[in-house]
């Protein structure tokens, strides 16, 4: 759809062989080998860091993996706000696409917390170019329970 320019990060082999199964074309495709997946995280937040890259997209490596290189002091993506991801979804029975957010980073988020999760995901809505951001909170049960924070 033209959405992104793309940059995959990883060992080229490992990168070609999914190219060749599934006879996808690299041609416009720009790829930074990289000798396994840890050297993949730190090097794609590496291209984020220099401005070559706008955003970092996690692939077929753990979660940890990538947030350990993502949240590192000196070298990782760190902002005065707290870290959090989205789920940007496109659900065929619903007209709007939704955005889930940290429904795996932060496990026991503060109420301050709550705040910045709650803005990055705003945030992240406006450079989508959501005409209106609307939030919705979620929680494990149906009704409040005081033991379930």
């Amino acid at each position: 759809m033209g959405l992104i320019a793309p940059i995959l990060v990883g060992p080229r082999a490992c990168i070609e062989a999914v190219v060749k199964e599934y006879g996808l074309d690299l041609a416009e495709l720009s790829i930074e080998d990289t000798a396994d997946s840890r050297a993949s995280a730190e090097r794609a937040v590496e291209l984020v860091r220099a401005g070559k890259a706008e955003a970092v997209m996690k692939g077929s490596l753990h979660t940890d993996e990538l947030m350990s290189a993502v949240v590192q002091r000196d070298t990782g993506l760190r902002t005065a706000r707290r870290v959090s991801h989205c789920f940007i979804m496109d659900v065929p029975s619903h007209a709007e696409t939704l955005i889930l957010t940290d429904a795996a980073v932060n496990i026991a988020p503060t109420l301050e917390e709550k705040v910045d999760i709650i803005q990055n995901a705003i945030d992240l809505a406006h450079v989508l170019r959501f005409q209106e951001v609307r939030v919705a909170i979620l929680s494990a049960m149906e009704t409040v329970n005081p033991k379930v924070p």
